[in-house]
């Protein structure tokens, strides 16, 4: 799943420069707004609440996400942690040119109901990003 991700994907971005960085092959992490936060989660669980769904025959609209919220920044501190690195001393330049003239910050999933028909999320935050890191060049 994540190593189908487009190479224009953030967190494929962040993860590939991060490992170029602790390389020494490039001097800085460059990104949009580190402030932006996303409900981050995993395509499995996507599917597996749809197969509940659809296998119950249940004709109702649910919300499927991981249900919390995380920033950009986040992530890449996630990450570096990950990789060996220390966030705090990494170089990131935010660059104006990546910022999006809309974005839908703070959108989260409230998955309340769906987990009332016995789902969960199996894919935490760390677990994302570690599948993430591993299919990454």
């Amino acid at each position: 799943c994540s190593s189908d991700l487009p190479e224009n994907f953030a967190s494929k971005k962040i993860v590939k420069q991060l490992k170029l960085y602790s390389q020494g092959l490039t001097k800085q992490i460059e990104i949009g707004n580190i402030e932006i936060t996303r409900d981050w989660s995993h395509p499995m669980d996507t599917a597996k609440a749809l197969l509940l769904v659809a296998n119950n025959r249940i004709f109702e609209d649910f919300c499927v996400g991981s249900g919390e919220l995380h920033s950009i920044k986040d992530f890449i501190y996630t990450a570096a942690y990950k990789l060996g690195l220390e966030p705090e001393n990494l170089p990131i330049f935010q660059n104006p040119a990546f910022f999006r003239n809309i974005e839908n910050d703070g959108l989260w999933a409230n998955t309340r109901k769906i987990r009332t028909i016995g789902w969960n999320p199996s894919f935490t935050f760390d677990k994302i990003i570690e599948e993430i890191i591993a299919n990454t060049d």
